[in-house]
């Protein structure tokens, strides 16, 4: 394949590539759902505080606990960390922390799948922009040098901002809990 083979195949990509967004975008535009997408992060923080309140009120009741240890209890079990430290005695508050878990379970793996799934939308779009670049460089007969460099001295002060507060949160962990 020659080289004004291979632009033409890498433009009929990008073109297509296009095309396939614009139609995303229309049927995107005309979902019943949209709202519901719109203020996707909304609502799941309103669940998440709804979710916590009636963990601490149901602790607060069957088990008695101070307003301050039935959210360290329940924060325990959102987060997953569990220290076992603090467990329920009542019958009724292990029946309701039996499903109490599950859901915190689904609940959270739903958070991480919907943050992974943005920083993946975020990286992909970063490299659809940069191959669209690309194209135009060798679209204007100038060579796609890829000169642009993604991983700037900004990906490593965040690397590094990001493994510091990591330790920070570990230490403190370590020493105060």
């Amino acid at each position: 394949m020659g080289d004004s083979d291979r632009l033409t195949y890498v433009s009929q990509d990008a073109d297509e590539l296009d095309e396939q967004e614009d139609v995303q975008q229309e049927e995107d535009n005309s979902s019943p759902l949209l709202c519901c997408l719109r203020y996707k992060s909304l609502l799941t923080g309103l669940f998440l505080l709804l979710f916590t309140a009636v963990g601490i009120i149901f602790m607060k009741r069957w088990e008695g606990w101070t307003t301050l240890t039935a959210i360290y209890v329940i924060m325990q079990i959102i987060t997953t960390v569990g220290y076992g430290d603090l467990t329920v005695t009542t019958q009724e508050a292990m029946i309701f922390m039996s499903f109490y878990v599950l859901l915190c379970i689904v609940f959270v793996a739903s958070i991480v799948n919907d943050v992974a799934g943005s920083l993946m939308d975020r990286e992909d779009s970063k490299l659809r922009n940069r191959m669209k670049e690309c194209v135009q460089e060798i679209d204007e007969g100038r060579p796609a040098t890829g000169q642009k460099n993604s991983f700037s001295r900004y990906h490593l002060d965040s690397l590094l901002v990001s493994v510091v507060v990591f330790l920070v949160f570990v230490l403190a962990g370590t020493f105060f809990l």
